[in-house]
């Protein structure tokens, strides 16, 4: 986790703030009357002074930072991850929308349907978004950019919402007794950006008037 330093705030980063004291008073300072004709000559020089800067016994410690860096730090010191660092985002205690269906940064994506009205986390990097439930990841998506749209894992419905259960049960139709025309259209699932939840059926009834009266019905699961 990163927690940057706040502008202006220097007590921040105290440690920080007096390592750059110290490097101004013991080599910045003693640089202040000597000429350099070449930037590869003034960092020769640095590194001259950077050293017995390191070997500088402190009266505090009755050793010097290479001593200490020696003795502490060196044998803590563990391998670099065998992969680069990836920089991600966090969205905290977003909510589970009854579509099994979170939002996070304008993008809808989907989690176990158990956990609707849950409260979860995501953490979105420029090309994933995991999303965790107590600690515990329970969603992983391709991170879309498409606002107001949806990414849905077929996994993460209900069986009765599963694309091959409703294929094989077919669309849902309307039972009245109105000699209107009556159609249904279901709303396509998929795994890809900008899909609609597969869950959703909105029926379309015609009335002899014309104009019509649509009703959604998510089917319990």
């Amino acid at each position: 986790m990163i927690l940057p330093a706040r502008p202006g705030k220097a007590r921040d980063k105290a440690k920080v703030e007096a390592g750059v004291l110290v490097a101004e008073r013991w080599i910045l300072a003693r640089l202040r009357h000597e000429t350099f004709f070449s930037l590869a000559a003034l960092n020769a020089r640095i590194r001259e002074l950077l050293a017995d800067l390191n070997d500088r016994v402190m009266r505090q410690y009755q050793a010097s930072r290479r001593e200490l860096f020696k003795r502490l730090d060196r044998p803590a010191l563990r391998p670099l991850p065998a992969e680069p660092f990836v920089y991600g985002e966090w969205k905290l205690n977003a909510r589970v929308n009854i579509d099994y269906h979170s939002e996070l940064r304008g993008h809808y994506y989907s989690v176990p349907y158990a956990l609707i009205h849950e409260q979860v986390d995501g953490r979105l990097t420029a090309t994933t978004v995991d999303i965790f439930h107590r600690g515990q990841r329970v969603a992983v998506h391709v991170r879309s950019h498409g606002r107001g749209r949806h990414t849905t894992d077929p996994a993460h419905m209900p069986k009765a919402h599963q694309p091959s259960t409703l294929a094989r049960s077919g669309p849902p139709t309307l039972s009245r007794s109105d000699p209107g025309k009556e159609r249904s259209s279901e709303l396509g699932a998929g795994t890809g950006s900008g899909t609609d939840p597969g869950h959703l059926a909105i029926l379309t009834r015609s009335g002899p008037h014309g104009g019509g009266e649509r009703v959604a019905t998510a089917p319990s699961g």
